[in-house]
């Protein structure tokens, strides 16, 4: 059995399974098993283009989630009150949102850079929220 891992910080088994990384899944405990054996899985080839979709789909779901807890459809959604006077509140939260995915896509392209450079490994789904600038509405 070879294992590879995964950017997203599961595993690929041979034949190509992709195994997510839970504890309490049979197939992942078999894998640490082997890695406990003295095993090591081989790294991945991902294409630059790989790497920055499985990045924008990951950084656009923590977005859309924000603005679904604050009861909008999505961020997109959200945004589009940002230059509408006629509710003050809403207003001012699509600006908020607006100005907060600017920061996060500069932060989510710096990050990407960085891994295409090679200087930090892909951060994996539980990574990311940490490393994107905070809401600054609660």
């Amino acid at each position: 059995m070879e294992y590879t891992t995964n950017p997203n910080g599961g595993v690929v088994r041979d034949g190509g399974i992709s195994i997510p990384a839970d504890p309490l899944n049979a197939d992942y405990a078999e894998y640490l098993k082997w890695v406990a054996a003295g095993n090591t899985p081989a790294s991945p080839t991902v294409s630059p283009q790989t790497l920055q979709a499985s990045l924008v789909d990951l950084v656009q779901g923590i977005m859309d989630s924000k603005a679904r807890s604050f009861g909008y459809d999505n961020l997109t959604t959200a945004v589009t009150y940002a230059d509408e006077p006629a509710v003050p509140k809403f207003q001012e939260e699509g600006q908020v949102f607006r100005a907060w995915r600017s920061n996060v896509w500069a932060t989510a392209y710096a990050i990407l850079s960085d891994v295409q450079a090679g200087h930090r490994p892909f951060p994996t789904a539980t990574e990311v929220p940490a490393l994107l600038p905070a809401f600054p509405l609660q």
